[in-house]
């Protein structure tokens, strides 16, 4: 018993030890946004968080582009912001979201390529563990609740263990009968056993 419990620890630790790694080994690689340019853009900004491009375009123009160059993509989504344009990757590109500037400013637009980081990915994962907990408690209380009220709209439980010590505590002739053939039954098994051995 000792070994099975080792044994599936063990199991345990390698399996935590791999899944631990994973995001470390992650970490440490360099950054490839493999984002299509611009053909006038200009990287001002780049680091392994994103890229800070400025293009001489105007915002429809960087928007239009874009949105052509993704039309194919089913994970894209585009959301229009107060002060930028954000195109969100929702499948596995190396890149989370692409924000265009509404306004250029000394007549450079800036679009910025935000790289997908752990904190995105384990914040989503965290929010949906949190998440289905909190559906399961609204559960646990609306059953909780639901199981108090609904016996006050039938015949209450006292009432039912009323009528069930009354049926119990009369004994009729047929029951004194049913535990006479019973325990006939029992003794004539037991002799039958015994004759047998």
């Amino acid at each position: 018993m000792r070994n099975i419990i080792l044994e599936k620890f063990g199991l345990f630790i390698v399996t935590l030890s791999f899944v631990a790694a994973v995001p470390l080994v992650s970490l440490g690689a360099k950054a490839s946004f493999s984002v299509p340019h611009l053909s006038d853009a200009a990287i001002s900004e780049k680091s392994e968080e994103r890229v800070v491009m400025t293009t001489g375009l105007s915002h429809t123009e960087v928007v239009a582009f874009y949105k052509d160059f993704f039309q194919n993509l089913p994970d894209i989504k585009t959301i229009d912001r107060k002060d930028y344009v954000q195109i969100l990757d929702h499948g596995n590109l190396p890149w989370h979201s692409i924000n265009i500037d509404r306004e250029a400013r000394s007549g450079q637009l800036a679009v910025t390529v935000v790289r997908d980081n752990w904190v995105w990915i384990l914040g989503t994962l965290v929010l949906r563990f949190i998440g289905v907990f909190v559906v399961l408690v609204m559960l646990f209380i609306g059953m909780s609740i639901s199981g108090k009220i609904l016996p006050l709209f039938s015949k209450s439980a006292k009432d039912h263990k009323d009528d069930f010590a009354d049926s119990s505590d009369v004994v009729t002739d047929n029951d004194q009968e049913l535990v006479a053939v019973a325990i006939a039954a029992a003794t004539h098994f037991k002799n039958r056993q015994q004759g047998a051995v």
